[in-house]
C-alpha cells in the first residue's frame, strides 16, 4: 500500500471514530450507546485491532444511517464490558462471547459480523478442498490448540503439533505437511503477507466463531434486529465484502 493511501485510510479512520466515539465519561439520552472493548480480548486479534474497530464502526454507521437510531461507541476495559451493559450504562456490546446455552440464558446474540473462527490453510496449488480431502494426511496446529476439536471429524487425519508459528507455516510451504489449521485473523496475516501466492485459506470457517452484537435478554430485540437486517442488506447490496477489504480484513467474508 502506497504511503499517500495509508494517509487517507488512517484519516477516515479516526473521522468515524470521532463521530462515534463517546468517552467513558460522557451520556447519551437519545439513541443506543453501544459498548466496545478495543482490545478485543479474549480474541486473538493478530495486531488488527484497530482494523477491527474500523470494520465495526463503519458497521454501526451504516445501522445509523438506515435505521435512523442515532449509535455511539462507548470505550470499557475488557473486565467491565458485561458488568456495564447489566448494569445499563449501554444498551449492547461487541464481544466474542460465544452463544452458548447457558450464555443465551442470560443474551441476546445478533449474527456474526466478523467471521474468526479456524480455517484450514493449504499450500495455494493444492487441490485440496474440504478437511476430508486430508484423510491419511499430516496436519499442523499449535500446541495446546483447540483446532484438534475440529480435526477429531477426521480420523485418519494425522495430527502434528507445533511450538511456533513460522516452524508450522514452513513446513506447509516446503511440503512437509499438507495443511494447518489457525484462527482466521492469524492465518490473514500470514497468507495476505509472507505467504501471499503461497498458502491459500479454504472456507468456508471449521467453526462458527466470531463478533457479535450482544444484549441483555429481551432489553433490546429491536437493536439486535436491526443489526441482522443493517448485515444482510449490506451483504445483498455487495457493500460488506467492499467493507471487508477496505480494513484488510477481505478474506473473513463467510
Amino acid at each position: 500500500m502506497s504511503f499517500g493511501k495509508s494517509i487517507a485510510k488512517m484519516a477516515a479512520y479516526f473521522l468515524v471514530i470521532t463521530l462515534l466515539i463517546c468517552s467513558c465519561s460522557s451520556s447519551s439520552k437519545k439513541g443506543s450507546l453501544i459498548g466496545i472493548d478495543p482490545s478485543w480480548y479474549p480474541l486473538n486479534s493478530a495486531g488488527k485491532e484497530k482494523n477491527i474497530l474500523g470494520f465495526s464502526t463503519d458497521l454501526l454507521t451504516e445501522m445509523t444511517i438506515r435505521k435512523r437510531d442515532n449509535l455511539a461507541i462507548y470505550t470499557a476495559s475488557w473486565d467491565t464490558l458485561f458488568s456495564g451493559l447489566q448494569s445499563d450504562v449501554y444498551q449492547a456490546v461487541i464481544s466474542s462471547l460465544p452463544p452458548y446455552n447457558f450464555n443465551t440464558d442470560l443474551y441476546d446474540f445478533s449474527d456474526i459480523y466478523l467471521q474468526t473462527g479456524p480455517v484450514l490453510i493449504v499450500a495455494f496449488t493444492s487441490k485440496t478442498e474440504t478437511l476430508s480431502d486430508l484423510q491419511g494426511q499430516e496436519v499442523g496446529i499449535l500446541l495446546g490448540s483447540s483446532a484438534a476439536n475440529n480435526l477429531e471429524k477426521v480420523p485418519s487425519i494425522i495430527v502434528r503439533e507445533y511450538m511456533a508459528i513460522p516452524d508450522m507455516l514452513l513446513a506447509l510451504s516446503s511440503g512437509t505437511i499438507s495443511g494447518v489449521v489457525l484462527d482466521l485473523l492469524t492465518a490473514e496475516s500470514y497468507v495476505q503477507d509472507l505467504y501471499l501466492g503461497r498458502l491459500k485459506i479454504l472456507f468456508p470457517v471449521l467453526q462458527q466463531e466470531g463478533l457479535r452484537l450482544i444484549s441483555l435478554k429481551g432489553k433490546a430485540p429491536e437493536l439486535i434486529s436491526a443489526f441482522n437486517e443493517t448485515l444482510k442488506d449490506l451483504k445483498k447490496e455487495g457493500k460488506y465484502p467492499e467493507l471487508l477489504r477496505k480494513w484488510s480484513l477481505a478474506s473473513s467474508a463467510p
